[in-house]
């Protein structure tokens, strides 16, 4: 086999993400739109108080609650946030899950 037919070619990430319009562009994770003053805030507060840290792997148990009555509520599945094994996680996507 040549050394030609073993190479792939991969696309230029990039590339690819210029041509979005800035408008659409979350590929990167980088918005275009403004931060709202209020969240700005808030994050702001979390820093200052030292509480931006990683969080357990199962997510915020605060959120994982909000979530449950969420479900009940709208759903009218009963969960449990606190229930193990878990049936309610948030996690920074597929693969942390």
């Amino acid at each position: 086999m040549t050394e030609a037919k073993m190479t792939k070619v991969r696309p230029d990430i990039r590339a690819i993400t210029r041509l979005v319009p800035k408008s659409g562009n979350l590929v990167q994770g980088q918005s275009e739109l403004p931060i709202d003053p209020k969240l700005a805030k808030e994050a702001a507060e979390i820093i200052a108080a030292s509480q931006n840290h990683y969080g357990p792997s199962e997510g915020d148990a605060g959120l994982r609650n909000a979530i449950e009555q969420k479900i009940k509520k709208y759903n009218n599945v009963d969960l449990s946030a606190d229930a193990k094994p878990f049936e309610i996680m948030v996690t920074n996507g597929g693969t942390g899950a």
